[in-house]
């Protein structure tokens, strides 16, 4: 079942527009002010001011040298120093990624209740860069730091996207917030033998060798935007939160983050092991993807243009266990107790499975067998859970399963490890606002609640705004103290497997016993 989880996210991908209209600004309006020079370590930059003079924004800052040339497929080089000041007022390029012609994009942007988009950004190789929104108040320094990485399968998304805008998190979180780009797809993921040798240690896992080139130029730079170096939160949705925690098991990102948080999805649980790549996997689907390129030595692929790559796409992409970047499979590492260490607050959609559970709608007679591929032996339980007489029934069923199946129990399974084996907290979330209107409460309806974004969506009503408050406050409590309680909201407790309770963020607010906590239980035998 897993491997249909994702056909409407690659359903979604499939069509390459190739070009792309202009790069988006940083803040609305024609001539927005800007803001004080910062000295970084490659060079001065200069940002722009939202229209209440309250937040400076940075964007289009770059962290590691293009990735272009000779430098595809290795590991990100530092930047060219510039002298000039850097004009900040326009995101980077989103890294090469598959999109569907603008007019669908709207189609799809109306289903799901979020604004026209008036032009696609510009598209590049040339795509590290990152965006710092930090308080405009320069009478106070040391602000925590939040770090968030996209979702998109590891094949689409960009740091860019107004769904985890840092305005809020600046303005009113007290927060200094950076989002990042990495390479995607072929270009971020691709392993071959040839690469390995190159390298002298595994390859494929470029992506995420960019998100910890991004982690430590925050370390070298945040302080002159008003961060702390030494209070770092990293967090991510989807893939982002695979990324996070991979980067919670990298000993290449040790002592570059203090805390993270993970919305919906994880490699840090044992059902999940067939979902990371071994070397040997990955250089298997880069040797078919090098064939279907007729590429006959790497140097072939390196100088083949960026546009041409993307006419074969990698059939699979995950990140790899390639001995270097990622030792071994994450869920194992957390397992001896080797992760790095610190506090998490992790969590799923009530609804997830309506996403991932698209390409799945069988009869009632095709519903057991679709268990029994899936769950085997434990069939019968899941099924005596969730029966099913007609198809509408069969169909609630299996998005249901697939939901808990894919996000919910593995994400449970990353707080329980983290618990068992770590000195510091998780902190578990199940998020169920609007999970009966619609599509939300689907994956990724989240984001735009936890970070106060409802521009992004368009269709707030007072009960939203008011919802969304208090769970941007969890979040911002925990990237300051590490802990989400505090302001006189309901105490969320740390995770713990006796009694097995979770915060449930929805019409209830506030400790609940797992919901789902039966059927978890049975794919846990």
């Amino acid at each position: 079942m897993r491997k249909k989880l994702i056909f409407l996210m690659l359903l979604l991908l499939t069509s390459f527009t190739g070009k792309a209209d202009q790069r988006k600004p940083a803040v609305s309006g024609s001539h927005p002010q800007v803001t004080g020079i910062v000295m970084t370590a490659d060079g001065p930059v200069q940002g722009v001011l939202t229209a209440d003079g309250k937040v400076c924004v940075y964007a289009g800052i770059p962290f590691s040298a293009p990735p272009i040339g000779d430098l595809r497929w290795r590991e990100p080089q530092p930047v060219k120093p510039w002298v000039e000041v850097l004009k900040a007022d326009h995101f980077g390029p989103v890294a090469m990624q598959p999109r569907l012609p603008l007019f669908i994009e709207n189609c799809i942007a109306k289903k799901m209740g979020q604004p026209k988009k008036k032009y696609q950004e510009t598209m590049s190789e040339d795509c590290l860069y990152l965006n710092v929104w930090a308080p405009a108040d320069s009478t106070r320094k040391n602000y925590p730091v939040l770090v968030y990485f996209h979702g998109g399968s590891l094949r689409s998304g960009s740091g860019s996207k107004p769904l985890f805008s840092g305005e809020e998190a600046a303005r009113s979180g007290g927060v200094v917030m950076v989002t990042a780009n990495y390479r995607l797809g072929a270009f971020g993921y691709l392993a071959l033998p040839e690469l390995n040798e190159e390298s002298g240690h595994g390859s494929g896992n470029y992506g995420l060798l960019d998100q910890i080139a991004a982690l430590r130029w925050v370390q070298k730079n945040i302080a002159a935007f008003g961060g702390d170096p030494n209070r770092v939160t990293i967090a991510g949705e989807s893939a982002g939160s695979q990324s996070v925690s991979a980067l919670c098991a990298s000993p290449l990102a040790k002592g570059l983050f203090h805390g993270a948080i993970g919305e919906s999805a994880t490699f840090a649980a044992p059902s999940l092991a067939s979902d990371l790549f071994t070397q040997h996997k990955a250089d298997s689907i880069g040797r078919l993807f090098m064939k279907e390129h007729k590429a006959a030595t790497l140097a072939d692929l390196r100088r083949m243009p960026a546009d041409k790559l993307m006419k074969h796409e990698l059939k699979e992409v995950s990140i790899v266990v390639d001995g270097y970047a990622l030792p071994r499979l994450v869920y194992d590492i957390y397992a001896d107790g080797e992760q790095n260490d610190v506090p998490l607050l992790v969590g799923y959609n009530a609804n997830e499975g309506i996403f991932f559970a698209l390409a799945l709608n069988p009869t009632p007679k095709e519903y057991p067998q679709l268990l029994a591929k899936t769950f085997g032996a434990k069939a019968d339980k899941v099924q005596a859970l969730f029966p099913a007489e007609t198809k509408e029934q069969a169909k609630a069923a299996v998005e249901h399963i697939t939901g808990i199946y894919a996000i919910g129990w593995p994400t449970r399974e990353w707080a329980k490890v983290q618990t068992r084996t770590g000195r510091q907290p998780a902190y578990l979330y199940y998020f169920s606002w609007g999970k009966d209107s619609g599509l939300r409460a689907t994956h990724g309806t989240e984001m735009v609640y936890a970070y106060y974004c409802p521009d992004a969506q368009g269709h707030w009503t007072d009960a939203d705004r008011e919802f969304s408050r208090k769970m941007f406050t969890y979040w911002m409590n925990f990237v300051k103290t590490g802990k989400p309680s505090g302001d006189g909201l309901p105490e969320w407790k740390a995770f713990a497997e006796a009694p097995d309770e979770t915060m449930e963020l929805g019409e209830h607010f506030g400790m609940t016993e797992e919901p789902n906590l039966e059927l978890m239980m049975v794919m846990e035998e």
